[in-house]
């Protein structure tokens, strides 16, 4: 992508440039805590609340991995994986295949997911039940 060393003379490495230059050394504090020492470093992610906040959402996450079968839905920060099957067992075993595969994109990219926040949801006309899916083994 783009690093802070590179000499700009296009349009795109300025840009590059200023985004890294607005992102260097910001730091986040506990509202109501004088800064210093209790300041910490912001070293990955997206700053909340920032004008750039919404775009660096989107090239932070723009290479979600891709699989067969499976389609990806953004809104913010939230992110839907949807899956269809006849069969409820592989669409489940999909899905499963599938988050494994994202943890790993998660942990690479230092992203951090709220297992208790996150959950799945089956439709079917069957009564078949539907196997337990796990993010982060929970």
């Amino acid at each position: 992508m783009f690093g802070p060393n590179k000499q700009s003379s296009g349009s795109v490495s300025e840009l590059g440039n200023t985004i890294i230059k607005h992102l260097s050394g910001l730091t986040y504090r506990y509202p109501g805590v004088k800064c210093h020492p209790y300041c910490n470093t912001i070293k990955s992610g997206v700053p909340q609340g920032s004008v750039l906040g919404p775009l660096l959402y989107i090239l932070f996450t723009s290479d979600l991995p891709q699989a067969p079968n499976v389609t990806i839905g953004t809104l913010a920060d939230d992110t839907a994986i949807l899956i269809s099957h006849t069969n409820v067992v592989r669409a489940s075993t999909t899905l499963q295949e599938y988050l494994h595969i994202f943890n790993r994109w998660l942990q690479k990219s230092k992203i951090k997911v709220n297992e208790t926040k996150s959950s799945y949801l089956t439709f079917t006309l069957r009564n078949d039940p539907s196997p337990p899916i796990y993010l982060n083994e929970v």
